[in-house]
């Protein structure tokens, strides 16, 4: 179980990281603080639209680990949806398309969800008492927000049935 010291710690260094978008990279965010119904604190930011005006966004959230079991670092998820549907027909396409991507990105890895929402996935990990570096996370998220913009389109393509998952597996392995 978490504390409620550790959640208000998490609170303050995820309010911290939205200045640090702010100021480093113009990205606006909001801070969704722990309630009954949110267990604990995350940092919603938004990231330039796709290539369709659509709005994305990124989500940063400490990974859930009882105080006494990570005792020198901290493990902070960013987390993102491909903003498009899967069909069920091209489910064993989409997820063939993602393991390929997976082992080209090297960066954090995308997948399917159990609502078939197609995300991406990172873990930094932090020294647990250590402040942000402004210059490491604006370059880890604009590198993350570039490999997000890299790959979605081929994966939406195929999770929509729109793109033959042959021509989508040559385009990566020629990335």
């Amino acid at each position: 179980m978490i504390s409620e010291l550790t959640k208000a710690k998490h609170a303050v260094e995820l309010s911290h990281l939205g200045e640090i978008l702010k100021a480093g990279l113009g990205y606006s965010s909001q801070l969704v603080e722990s309630s009954e119904d949110v267990p604990i604190p995350f940092l919603v930011t938004a990231i330039p639209q796709d290539e369709q005006g659509r709005d994305r966004y990124l989500n940063f959230i400490f990974v859930p680990a009882p105080d006494e079991e990570l005792q020198a670092l901290e493990l902070l998820q960013i987390h993102t949806l491909v903003p498009c549907r899967l069909v069920e027909a091209s489910r064993a396409d989409t997820e063939r398309l993602i393991g390929a991507m997976n082992r080209k990105a090297g960066l954090g890895c995308m997948g399917v969800d159990e609502a078939d929402n197609v995300y991406y996935k990172y873990v930094f990990a932090k020294g647990k008492y250590a402040l942000f570096d402004p210059d490491v996370v604006a370059e880890m998220v604009q590198l993350l927000v570039y490999v997000v913009e890299r790959f979605s389109g081929l994966v939406e393509g195929v999770a929509t049935g729109q793109q033959d998952v042959a021509a989508a597996l040559r385009a990566v392995e020629g990335m």
